[in-house]
């Protein structure tokens, strides 16, 4: 049976259940999202996949796709789904363009990256580098909430984004890392994308 054919589909709204209701800001109609969902599985060959698109008139759930490959048991609303970060995707990908511009290098160290803190980084950080915070062998394991007791966290919230990350890093970058850095690996996904974000944006804004 040809993949496509047996692609199941679930749609929940929470304000209509026309297939004709436009759903996204550009205007897109449950019907088109399915079809672009469906689209996109038949061509990467994946088993499934479900958006959630939210606003202030409505809140829509749509799923398409098998549990399994080789199985035909359709994905439900009831299924578990992982979710996946936009924020990771955006920032190899910002990397990546400026790698290719030759404006960074997977093996330009902290030191160099970040000069504005070298009076508080710790020796221990100073030669990680971009391939290392990228792939979480920077010996960077903190968790955000584990800084500062739970306290930089909760400060966050009443900061602006750039003053937040300098916090965070000044805060990082004052303890020696917790693993010795290009050893092995340890995602901790938020703390190496706030330093990587960072040096995206000391990056761009020296251009």
């Amino acid at each position: 049976m040809p993949y496509d054919d047996i692609l199941g589909d679930f749609s929940q709204d929470h304000a209509s259940n026309s297939s004709e209701v436009k759903i996204t800001p550009s205007g897109l109609t449950k019907a088109q999202v399915e079809s672009r969902i469906k689209d996109l599985l038949i061509k990467s060959q994946i088993p499934a996949a479900a958006v959630v698109i939210i606003s202030s008139e409505r809140r829509t759930t749509i799923g398409c796709g098998i549990r399994k490959h080789g199985y035909n048991a359709k994905v439900t609303p009831d299924d578990t789904w992982m979710v996946g970060p936009m924020s990771s995707t955006m920032v190899s990908l910002i990397l990546a363009r400026l790698i290719e511009r030759k404006l960074l290098s997977w093996s330009d160290p902290l030191e160099d990256l970040l000069p504005d803190f070298l009076d508080v980084m710790h020796l221990s950080h100073r030669k990680t580098n971009l391939k290392m915070l990228s792939s979480h062998s920077s010996g960077i394991t903190t968790k955000l909430p584990e800084i500062k007791g739970g306290d930089l966290a909760a400060t966050l919230v009443s900061l602006d984004s750039r003053e937040g990350r300098r916090r965070t890093l000044e805060s990082v970058f004052s303890r020696p890392s917790e693993r010795t850095p290009g050893t092995g690996s340890a995602y901790r996904n938020a703390v190496n994308l706030i330093i990587l974000a960072a040096i995206i944006e000391t990056t761009t804004s020296s251009e």
